[in-house]
């Protein structure tokens, strides 16, 4: 699709991937999600050894699939080995296995904190103020997107152009995104999500965009990260 046509000044060739095909739509910041009032220690992590703190052991959950944990396997990242022996001590650290739909698990303190979490905007869900935390690790953060995409044998292809065109408006990013995920896509200058990855860059945080270009630079990686899976599925 010319994105760039249809709503010009506004999405860019940078948020339009793949030629057109993947429009930007949010961004994601995989980190810790905890509740504030039953685990607060977990704001003060920042990088990712501290997951492996005994302090955190059975504290600390995460998903079945390995949220977040594929950008690490790259090889201009950790690669596989270290990856692996970092989630076989992970293993041994964690309380269990939870989805990233869990959020109200979490926020009722059943469960202490979720690392990685598939984005942590929950944190910033008006129904979720004081109760969940997010933090982010430094030293691998990743600033991950999703995307709206059109397929060629679309009923209704223009009604799909619409709806995308207006999750893109600034109006459409607030009522839509923010309100319904706790993000927005922070290319845009001009919301709160644009802010909070400045502020992440002034601690330190050097970001991974895993983007549909990346993704294509690390072949395998789909493989590696299901052979990751089975070491904390099988605990």
């Amino acid at each position: 699709m010319p994105w760039t046509e249809l709503y010009p000044g506004r999405i860019t060739p940078q948020i339009a991937e793949a030629d057109g095909r993947a429009l930007r739509i949010v961004t994601k910041v995989p980190g810790i999600l905890y509740n504030t009032k039953v685990a607060p220690q977990f704001g003060q992590a920042d990088k990712m050894a501290d997951l492996l703190k005994p302090e955190f052991k059975g504290k600390l959950y995460t998903t079945p699939y390995l949220a977040g944990f594929d950008v690490l396997v790259g090889k201009d990242v950790w690669g596989f080995d270290k990856t692996e022996a970092f989630i076989k001590q992970l293993a041994q650290n964690i309380g269990g296995l939870v989805a990233c739909a869990g959020v109200d698990r979490i926020a009722s303190g059943e469960i202490p904190a979720l690392a990685l979490s598939c984005s942590g905007s929950e944190a910033h869900l008006a129904k979720y103020n004081g109760v969940l935390g997010e933090a982010v690790m430094l030293d691998v953060a990743s600033r991950r997107f999703d995307y709206l995409c059109v397929p060629v044998n679309a009923a209704h292809p223009n009604a799909a152009i619409l709806f995308a065109l207006y999750a893109s408006s600034p109006e459409g990013q607030l009522k839509i995104l923010q309100d319904g995920f706790g993000t927005q896509l922070d290319t845009y200058p001009d919301n709160a999500t644009h802010q909070q990855i400045a502020a992440l860059e002034k601690e330190g945080a050097k970001f991974i965009d895993v983007t549909t270009d990346w993704y294509g630079a690390h072949p395998g990686i789909e493989d590696d990260l299901g052979k990751l899976i089975k070491i904390v599925t099988k605990q």
